[in-house]
């Protein structure tokens, strides 16, 4: 990202991949020097499946969203929901909107409970924080593009959802 001068982008996207960058918080930083804001989705590893499935059975899960062996897995930086949360606050990063997702209806009962127990994908719009001392979450921000961004990233997020449940049903 180097490349390219301060605000080059209004929204830089960045789905399931920041778990296989070797430094996130530097391409954070990154993506939100070239850009006002991002949008950012990845796989939360405090879900309560990946949870069990280590504990109960004491090896990696390996599930259709972590499709992948431990030792050839694209996925070299493992955290959670809270974990990127404390990371946006520690890098100033202000956290305009997120959305949970997550494949079942029961998780999804619980999901606005507990997020970081009961969400399978996170997605995440953010921007830099022009105050230090101001932390204030879920700000509605009306740009359309953005907009149309982060719903589609939410939607791709619920599509993949869908999509796995049809393969199981049929």
């Amino acid at each position: 990202l180097t490349n390219f001068p301060d605000n080059s982008f209004d929204t830089v996207v960045m789905t399931q991949a920041l778990q296989a960058m070797r430094f996130p918080h530097l391409v954070l930083d990154e993506m939100l020097r070239i850009g006002q804001d991002c949008i950012i989705t990845f796989p939360n590893f405090g879900y309560w499946r990946t949870r069990a499935y280590l504990n109960f059975r004491g090896r990696m899960p390996v599930t259709k969203q972590l499709a992948y062996q431990w030792y050839d897995t694209p996925n070299i930086h493992f955290f959670t929901y809270n974990d990127f949360e404390a990371l946006c606050k520690e890098r100033n990063i202000r956290v305009l909107r997120s959305y949970c997702v997550s494949e079942r209806f029961l998780d999804r009962q619980f999901i606005s409970l507990w997020p970081n127990m009961f969400a399978e994908t996170a997605v995440y719009h953010l921007t830099k924080l022009w105050f230090p001392w101001d932390h204030t979450e879920n700000i509605a921000h009306e740009t359309s593009i953005t907009d149309c961004l982060f719903n589609a990233a939410r939607t791709e997020s619920c599509r993949r959802r869908e999509a796995l449940q049809g393969a199981r049903w049929s």
